[in-house]
């Protein structure tokens, strides 16, 4: 079972937006526009621990010739943050990416570039589903993040991984999972 959404605007391939598949064992939310507006809401709700030193965010930041998700702002610090939507579990391990991510791979290398620069640099991955308890980069499907990614946490950039409450009404945060590089 599937939940659509009907978006009626001109120019589009299709009539729905595919938002929630419902598995035998969970719900799923595949709304990658999701994770941001999650990440956004928690720390609105003071229910992110890892950003709580921040005072404000921001949503879309242009740096250089990329666009970032998230930026939150301190007293005198910034951290820029991207986040990727992960719905992609096997056996409780979520894994991302689901398919070879070019952008992604640019997100990263934009993250290591700011952190160079004294800002606060992270990714976080929204498990979009309740099951998964610990993050893995997936290097079968793109071994080019992958490692991006680890030389990225090796200088310093942060990451984070959380799954979600996911019903056919809400989606939320629901707690960080481990992250095994």
């Amino acid at each position: 079972r599937v939940l659509l959404e009907y978006v009626e605007k001109s120019g589009r391939k299709t009539k729905h937006d595919l938002l929630l598949i419902d598995t035998d064992s969970t719900m799923c939310s595949i709304d990658s526009r999701m994770p941001s507006l999650l990440v956004k809401e928690a720390f609105q709700k003071s229910l992110i621990g890892d950003f709580i030193r921040y005072r404000t965010i921001q949503q879309e930041v242009k740096i250089g010739d990329s666009r970032i998700d998230l930026l939150f702002k301190g007293s005198t610090e910034l951290c820029y943050v991207e986040t990727k939507s992960v719905n992609l579990v096997d056996g409780g391990v979520a894994l991302f990416p689901g398919s070879p991510t070019v952008r992604g791979t640019k997100h990263l290398r934009t993250l290591r570039r700011i952190h160079a620069l004294g800002h606060g640099a992270a990714m976080v991955f929204v498990v979009q589903r309740i099951d998964a308890t610990v993050f893995r980069p997936n290097y079968q499907e793109d071994p080019e993040f992958c490692q991006e990614l680890r030389s990225a946490i090796e200088e310093g950039v942060e990451a984070y991984a959380y799954n979600c409450w996911v019903t056919s009404v809400e989606i939320s945060l629901h707690q960080e999972i481990t992250i095994d590089i």
